[in-house]
């Protein structure tokens, strides 16, 4: 359950991050990432590799 917790956090932050990244700029998609991962860095390394 956790584990899927998890990658339910990862693709709603990537779906998010994705948007930022096609509408604004990929650097404002990366602060938006760190910023809302910036508490478990191994999510935060697997979303940045994925955008």
């Amino acid at each position: 359950m956790e584990k899927l917790l998890k990658l339910d956090i990862e693709k709603f932050v990537l779906t998010h991050a994705e948007w930022i990244r096609d509408h604004k700029s990929l650097e404002l998609a990366i602060k938006y990432v760190e910023e809302v991962l910036k508490d478990n860095d191994s999510q935060l390394k697997n979303v940045i590799k994925k955008l």
